[in-house]
């Protein structure tokens, strides 16, 4: 029996690299009013749940604009030269609010981020597998152990890492 001792997801933060006024004061407060608008109604489980994000984040050329586009702003060209010319991969990534394009300059809208916790969540769904039988008591308490040991050690179950 195998048993996750870590889990993984990830969630969309904004971006620590943005427009600012001295740049240009309408691309500013264009960027902020959106970034507003769009963390006001973000659902990261529904998110997860449609996996659209991972499927972008799998190609190693939105992987590299990301990266890039962290610590600077690019062109439109230059971001569409690091997708491999692909201009629909570029419209998909500004549909998605992964990036924000104004007067042909392209900033990070939303960074994503992996985060590797503990899943605490497993010791409530435990009994529950057990009293079905898909796992023997042997596993059950074994399980228990593998989850509870972390926070003998620790002054807090908040134990995770960003990515």
């Amino acid at each position: 029996c195998y048993f996750l001792i870590n889990d993984l997801s990830y969630m969309r933060i904004p971006s620590s690299y943005f427009p600012d006024d001295t740049i240009d004061e309408k691309i500013s407060k264009k960027f902020k009013k959106e970034i507003v608008r769009f963390y006001t109604n973000y659902n990261c489980s529904q998110e997860i749940e449609s996996k659209l994000i991972v499927s972008l984040l799998i190609d190693s050329d939105v992987n590299n604009l990301i990266i890039t586009l962290r610590k600077n702003e690019l062109t439109v060209n230059d971001s569409i030269n690091l997708l491999n010319n692909r201009e629909d991969l570029f419209e998909e990534l500004l549909e998605n609010k992964i990036l924000f394009e104004a007067k042909g300059i392209v900033f990070l809208f939303t960074d994503i981020r992996f985060v590797k916790y503990t899943p605490f969540y497993l010791i409530k769904i435990l009994p529950m597998r057990y009293e079905k039988g898909e796992i023997s008591l042997d596993q059950y308490l074994h399980h228990l152990k593998l989850l509870i040991n972390p926070l003998k050690e620790k002054s807090s179950f908040l134990d995770y890492t960003i990515i």
